[in-house]
């Protein structure tokens, strides 16, 4: 086990690799992808990046401000509401991704879904006697007995942001059913939300999952990239100021020093015409 916690790097990153492999399983990500020589072309997971639903109100600096403790070198725009966080490192992604986020358990009624799909299953065999049953019952002139109606599935509360970080807070489980509006496909994590995200979820990223995918994202980025250059020329110019408020201080300085040692040589000469009278005299 240490030499394979060594082998994924994982030493560095305080990582527990047991936690990791379960985090994988859960996401379904297929054994062969996890070697790290395994060709990176080859992979439909990006193990080094995590893909982030929920960040449409946020902007760059609010991301890395969300993930700052867990130093993501870089971000891609996905679409107007996501993003891929990337690291330099998939364990350190996965630290994040273990950290940050939640699993989502079953609803209530996939939990039902599935005991009736059971149940289905169960009667299949039995079906052929009901029938046999139904038809004496048809000869004898009675009448069959009705279906019911199925029962009407009650599902969770949604919940709301603030009882969502209290889940976090207190280790609770979050189910789907919980949460508004339907879940994408795929399996999912929550993330806890944050001042401009009332509802994150988080997956490991995918090759799918491309960049600037729409002209929203695109837009964005280019966005970025411009607010970036003026950041830029904005920092240049503050620092040419201060550079400028510098040197001006430095001539004013000068200037006054010079005046300073002018008196001071016309005092000494004043000084020695004086004791060159008074010698005389």
């Amino acid at each position: 086990m240490e030499a394979r916690a060594k082998r994924f790097n994982l030493e560095k990153n305080n990582v527990n690799y047991d936690e990791i492999v379960k985090l994988y399983d859960s996401l379904g990500i297929p054994a062969e992808e996890r070697d790290p020589e395994q060709d990176p072309s080859k992979r439909s997971h990006r193990l080094g990046a995590l893909h982030v639903r929920g960040f449409g109100a946020m902007r760059a600096e609010d991301v890395y401000e969300y993930f700052k403790e867990y130093n993501p070198v870089s971000l891609e725009w996905v679409d107007g509401n996501s993003a891929n966080v990337v690291w330099a490192l998939p364990p350190s992604c996965a630290r994040a991704l273990i950290a940050l986020s939640k699993p989502i358990l079953p609803s209530r009624e996939e939990e039902e879904e599935e005991d009736e799909e059971s149940a289905v299953n169960q009667r299949v065999a039995g079906e052929g006697d009901d029938k046999d049953d139904e038809d004496k019952v048809g000869e004898e002139g009675g009448e069959a007995e009705k279906p019911k109606p199925p029962k009407e599935k009650a599902g969770r509360r949604k919940l709301t942001k603030d009882e969502i970080i209290e889940k976090f807070d207190s280790g609770a489980e979050i189910f789907a059913d919980e949460l508004v509006g339907p879940l994408p496909d795929g399996k999912w994590r929550v993330g806890k939300p944050c001042p401009q995200a009332d509802l994150v979820l988080m997956r490991i990223a995918t090759a799918a999952d491309e960049a600037g995918g729409d002209a929203v994202a695109a837009r964005r980025m280019e966005e970025e990239q411009a607010e970036d250059r003026d950041f830029e020329l904005y920092r240049r110019n503050q620092e040419l100021s201060e550079y400028t408020i510098s040197l001006k201080k430095q001539i004013v300085v000068n200037v006054i020093l010079s005046h300073i040692h002018c008196y001071l040589f016309q005092n000494f000469k004043i000084q020695i015409y004086l004791q060159g009278n008074a010698a005389a005299s």
